[in-house]
């Protein structure tokens, strides 16, 4: 019950006022520590690429031992007005359902609770084929698998803008498949059926 879906577009548009959003841009959120393994460089690296086509802002949730490389990347790439880092908050489920992308360049994920989390804000997902990660793209239909590669996130990151429809579908796709496959009374109930004789 902590991560779910805007219950209208109002609300959705209210969070993006409580948050300083603006109305008009494109929002792409990512949570995590910042650490060369949540690998935040190749995000900041595909906004000047995503800023070519719309406007386009970055919200970075997380603090950790790489932030000030990414804050400088940010700075060198001329995009230290379009990141926002925004530390550790407790109000995450508010970021999602106000972004219009998920995106996890991770190396590799135990798996990948942010990503299930984002799903379940009906939050459409970019995720590199990584351990961890992997399992949770099926053929596409309910987010992007990518390779790890900067240009391949700000080519998903366009696709998904232009096609609303679309989008639209693969977060429906992934919010049914994590119901289906993390709901916790259900997960329970698979792993005690493991233990029974």
């Amino acid at each position: 019950d902590r991560f779910y879906p805007p219950a209208s577009a109002d609300e959705r548009q209210q969070l993006r006022e409580r948050l300083g959003i603006d109305r008009d841009a494109f929002v792409i959120v990512s949570m995590g520590g910042c650490t060369p393994n949540k690998n935040h460089h190749d995000i900041i690296r595909a906004l000047p690429l995503i800023r070519e086509a719309f406007y386009a802002l970055y919200l970075h949730l997380g603090s950790g031992g790489s932030e000030p490389e990414e804050r400088e990347l940010a700075r060198e790439l001329g995009m230290k007005d379009f990141v926002r880092f925004e530390g550790n908050v407790d109000n995450v489920r508010d970021y999602l359902a106000a972004s219009d992308v998920f995106v996890m360049p991770s190396r590799f994920e135990g798996l990948g609770n942010a990503a299930i989390e984002a799903m379940g804000c009906l939050t459409p997902v970019v995720l590199y084929d990584a351990p961890g990660l992997r399992d949770l793209i099926h053929d596409d239909d309910n987010g992007f698998l990518i390779a790890p590669d900067h240009r391949l996130i700000a080519r998903s990151c366009i696709m998904l803008h232009d096609d609303p429809a679309g989008t639209r579908a693969r977060a429906e796709k992934a919010l049914t498949m994590v119901g289906r496959e993390y709901d916790i009374e259900q997960a329970v109930e698979r792993i005690c059926s493991l233990y029974m004789i």
